[in-house]
């Protein structure tokens, strides 16, 4: 039974059941018909003999055999006048008024249903209604038959009709068998089942697998890519590694042109160790590794702190950047400072980035509220960004082509802003026009 399809399975089982469905009725026919028989046979007897009264009535010929029922008519005195009898049932037997007689012959039984009846002007006379149980066997047993020939044949069609059913209802789960194996076969996360309309929960199931192979191929495209990348952004500094120890091995022969190969791989050392670290964070970040530690902090304090800390680390001056506190004085907001502070970084250092790939570096920080949100902004003046990439910027490794010839970002720092500030309940916006500049907005919840 397990090696059949859910087709045939659900059409032996409707079999079955129709079986066992028909089978009692027919079963609970039999029955009360035994049940009720006495009834019947008494009260075809009498509308027998009520009929036979209205053809004397009427002047009608009397019909001695009506409906199955021997009818023999009787003077006031008992003595038979005319009639029929069944075979075997020849003796005469005392008249009851209106009483229903039950006699045994050959195996057979007969009902006998007398009635006295007189007429204006006339003398009384006898009606006596005969029913032979023989003759009602066979009425019964004709009936039965009929039943277990059109039983069978309603189960066979129900059965048909069934499995009729039960493959189209089935339709789309095969169709969703059949696409599976098709992916699974040749690896084609593109394809996809796309059942016709409907509302029903196998339609749903399609759209559901629909929306998870959607996903699974992007991950998987995502995946993909970001595999590409790394080993791009790892190639490069590794390469400028092995060609400047290769350099330095074989043609270095005092200590400043030795002392300048050592600072292009301690840069390309760091740029990797700065990779790695990215990546890892993200690793985490993905395992569900990284918890948000939420403490009350002094947003203008922090932010002041990394745009100092940034123009000792770029060397530019303090005058390039402008500050723009706008939050309430003295309050306090709950982040998790260490990654709050990452975000803000990331931005302040994309800012210096492009500003000087555009040789403008004036930024602007501004602070402020709105709605249930405190935001970050941070203007810049650099290379800006087209409209077209405004949507993609967000994704890990993804660089415009200019910012990737002229700068060492390597597409990371942007995704990790979005991350965090999402992990912390908010979004993020960004607006830009192309050489002109670019302004991001982290939005935090106020908590």
């Amino acid at each position: 039974m397990r090696n059949l399809s859910i087709r045939i399975r659900v059409t032996l089982w409707y079999t079955l059941f129709m079986i066992i469905l028909t089978g009692s009725g027919l079963g609970l026919v039999i029955r009360l018909s035994k049940a009720t028989i006495g009834e019947r046979y008494k009260q075809q007897l009498i509308e027998a003999i009520e009929e036979t009264i209205e053809d004397i009535i009427e002047d009608d010929n009397i019909d001695y055999f009506e409906d199955g029922v021997y009818i023999a008519e009787y003077d006031s005195n008992g003595i038979l006048i005319s009639g029929r009898f069944p075979i075997g049932l020849n003796e005469v037997m005392e008249l009851r008024n209106e009483e229903i007689q039950q006699v045994k012959k050959e195996d057979y039984n007969f009902y006998i249903y007398d009635k006295k009846v007189s007429f204006e002007g006339k003398s009384p006379i006898w009606l006596r209604g005969i029913l032979s149980e023989r003759q009602s066997n066979q009425i019964n047993r004709i009936e039965v038959e009929a039943g277990f020939i059109v039983m069978p044949l309603l189960v066979v069609i129900s059965s048909l009709m069934g499995y009729l059913i039960t493959r189209r209802a089935l339709e789309p789960v095969r169709k969703i068998q059949e696409t599976a194996q098709y992916i699974a076969e040749n690896k084609e996360l593109s394809m996809r089942i796309n059942l016709s309309q409907g509302n029903d929960e196998i339609f749903r199931l399609g759209q559901t697998i629909d929306g998870m192979l959607a996903q699974l191929e992007e991950s998987f495209q995502k995946e993909k890519q970001f595999t590409q990348d790394a080993s791009h952004e790892l190639r490069t500094p590794l390469a400028v590694i092995l060609n400047e120890s290769e350099y330095a091995i074989q043609h270095v022969e005092d200590i400043e042109e030795a002392k300048e190969s050592i600072e292009i791989i301690n840069r390309q050392a760091n740029k990797m160790t700065k990779l790695v670290n990215q990546l890892l964070f993200f690793a985490r970040a993905q395992g569900g590794n990284i918890k948000l530690q939420y403490e009350k902090i002094d947003i203008k304090e922090i932010v002041q702190y990394l745009i100092e800390e940034n123009c000792l680390s770029y060397d530019i001056g303090i005058d390039d950047f402008v500050l723009i506190d706008q939050l309430p004085k003295s309050k306090l907001y709950e982040v998790d400072q260490n990654l709050f502070s990452r975000a803000v970084q990331n931005l302040i250092q994309n800012a210096i980035t492009y500003g000087r790939v555009a040789s403008r570096t004036k930024i602007e920080v501004r602070l402020f509220e709105e709605n249930k949100y405190f935001v970050v902004e941070v203007r810049d003046e650099g290379i800006g960004i087209c409209a077209e990439d405004l949507d993609k910027i967000w994704n890990r490794f993804y660089q415009v082509d200019r910012s990737r010839q002229e700068s060492n970002s390597m597409g990371l720092g942007l995704s990790m802003v979005k991350w965090i500030t999402e992990q912390h309940g908010g979004y993020v916006k960004v607006e830009s026009v192309l050489d002109k500049g670019s302004t991001f907005y982290l939005y935090f919840p106020i908590r």
